[in-house]
């Protein structure tokens, strides 16, 4: 799955089109792994998906839920 994701980008990108799907990827990649019982792999995605998302995106808010949820984030704040 790693390889169909770039880390390259940052919130600031959102409002490029690159921006915006390289967000919608690493969290939805993530919320595949899951439904694909890989539940070890999707965090990193998840900590892809806050870096990469703006704050005010639902994936941004979503990926935050997620880590917490699966316990695998102990800083909540980035």
């Amino acid at each position: 799955m790693s390889f169909l994701i770039s880390a390259g980008a940052s919130g600031q990108d959102w409002h490029t089109k690159k921006g915006r799907r390289l967000c919608e990827a690493n969290f939805y990649t993530a919320e595949y792994a899951i439904l694909r019982g890989k539940k070890d792999k999707a965090p990193c995605f998840f900590r892809l998906a806050r870096k990469s998302c703006p704050r005010i995106s639902i994936e941004w808010t979503a990926a935050q839920r997620e880590m917490e949820a699966l316990g695998a984030d102990q800083d909540s704040k980035n």
